[in-house]
C-alpha cells in the first residue's frame, strides 16, 4: 500500500485559555481528557482520539475564532444530554444549508457545532 492509500487521521487542536478549566469542562461533557504535560491534553472516546487541547497563554476567549463539527446521528439527543450535564447550548436549528445542528461554546471560546446533514 502506498502513502495516497491510506487514509490520514486529522485531529484538531483546540486553544485553551486554561487547560485545567477545559479539562474539567470536556471531562463534564463524558469525553476522557488525559493530560500530556503542563501545556496540552489529549480528548478520546473509548479508543478513539476526537481532539487536542494545547494551552495559549494569552488566548482571549471573546476572539477566539475556533470552530469546531462533531457529525453525530441524532443532535437533539445530544443536545438534550449535554443540557442535562449544565452546558448553555442554542437549541438545534434545521439550517439553510442543509444541516440539522445546534452551538454552544466552551470556556476558551471554541465554538462546538454538533449536528448531522438533513439528506
Amino acid at each position: 500500500m502506498s502513502w495516497a492509500d491510506a487514509r490520514p487521521a486529522i485531529i484538531a487542536v483546540l486553544p485553551s485559555h486554561d487547560l485545567a478549566i477545559s479539562m474539567e469542562f470536556y471531562g463534564r461533557l463524558g469525553v476522557e481528557v488525559q493530560a500530556m504535560g503542563q501545556d496540552y491534553a489529549v480528548a478520546a472516546w473509548g479508543h478513539n482520539e476526537l481532539f487536542h487541547v494545547r494551552a495559549i497563554r494569552d488566548l482571549d476567549p471573546n476572539t477566539n475564532p475556533t470552530m469546531l463539527f462533531v457529525h453525530v446521528e441524532d443532535p437533539d439527543a445530544w443536545h438534550t444530554e449535554l443540557v442535562s450535564r449544565g452546558i448553555v447550548a442554542a437549541l438545534p436549528v434545521d439550517e439553510p444549508w442543509g444541516v440539522r445542528e445546534f452551538r454552544f461554546d466552551d470556556p476558551s471560546g471554541n465554538t462546538l457545532r454538533i449536528g448531522r446533514g438533513l439528506s
